[in-house]
């Protein structure tokens, strides 16, 4: 078994979507609009695999679930094998059907206030919050809610800890 961080760099068909993706990556510098963390289950298979998240899409909480993997939509990534994910996995799994922070986005993201409903999370939020609990993040101070997903993925690349999956 072991650990991955997705992040999805496709664009959905339907248009309102589509217009939030884009916003989330120009606003955030980046081509990642969403991030999930994947438990693979042992398996190879991204069909399988359990991806984990705070999704806006339906029914717009945090989930844990099995998703039709498109190859060219996402770029995922190896965690470090050292590290103890108990705590991450325990946290996020405790935290499933949340609502989505429509209001932490809107005031962390995009206004940098870092206001946040303490009990709603969206993507990047729910996922930092979670590596925070691991000895790979736990030193971390910056807040979880002010990371996006292009932010949580340079960090992630700066400190050297991603390797590309690969099929």
């Amino acid at each position: 078994m072991a650990y991955k961080i997705a992040f999805y760099k496709g664009t959905s068909p339907k248009l309102w979507d589509a217009i939030q993706q884009w916003a989330v990556r120009i606003w955030s510098r980046g081509k990642y609009s969403h991030c999930e963390f994947i438990d693979d289950n042992g398996s190879s298979d991204p069909n399988t695999w359990t991806w984990i998240a705070a999704t806006s899409y339906n029914p717009g909480i945090s989930a844990a679930r099995m998703i039709e993997f498109k190859y060219g939509h996402w770029d995922v990534f190896n965690l470090p094998d050292d590290v103890d994910y108990a705590p991450a996995m325990d946290w996020q799994m405790s935290n499933l059907g949340k609502d989505y922070d429509w209001v932490g986005i809107w005031l962390s993201q995009f206004l940098g206030l870092n206001i946040d409903d303490s009990d709603r999370y969206f993507c990047s939020e729910f996922t930092m919050k979670a590596l925070k609990m691991t000895a790979l993040l736990r030193g971390d101070t910056k807040r979880p809610e002010s990371y996006s997903p292009n932010s949580m993925y340079r960090k992630l690349k700066t400190m050297d800890e991603l390797t590309k999956w690969q099929k």
